[in-house]
């Protein structure tokens, strides 16, 4: 089952956002065309090494033992890395370089309506390169929620 279970996540995609546990297990459970309890399906993530999730496009985020955690799945991520052989290697996207001080502003700030319900603007990658890395903002600790059971 637990195989089932992760071949369906690695089939979910959260469009590069971080999205509840609740959420994603929702999504999971379409494609596996059954309820999947959230907490059965948070062993099986933490069953996977880092290295592995990252390696499948997926990030998690937890705030403690009793909080769900968010998550984020990135499909187009996992392409490129296994087109790439599992190497983080060189950016594909020709991104500007980290230090730039050039950038575009962007339409969403933390401050504004619904922040947080966006993609991630501080990654300044495509979703499919391998340099990308999802949001680390402040603002994600408005999705710190209890288990739904």
């Amino acid at each position: 089952m637990e195989g089932e279970l992760w071949e369906a996540l690695c089939r979910v995609n959260t469009s590069g956002q971080w999205s509840t546990l609740q959420g994603v297990a929702r999504k999971v459970s379409r494609k596996v065309g059954r309820p999947v309890d959230s907490r059965i399906l948070d062993r099986c993530i933490l069953s996977k090494s880092a290295e592995v999730l990252r390696h499948h496009g997926v990030w998690r985020c937890s705030f403690g033992e009793n909080i769900a955690p968010i998550l984020v799945i990135n499909p187009s991520f996992r392409r490129s890395m296994q087109e790439k052989s599992g190497s983080l290697g060189t950016c594909t996207c020709q991104a500007a370089p980290a230090n730039d001080t050039t950038t575009v502003q962007r339409y969403y700030h933390s401050a504004d309506y619904n922040a947080g319900r966006h993609a991630p603007t501080n990654s300044k990658h495509s979703l499919s390169c391998p340099q990308w890395e999802p949001s680390k903002t402040s603002h994600l600790h408005s999705w710190r929620r209890g288990y739904e059971d």
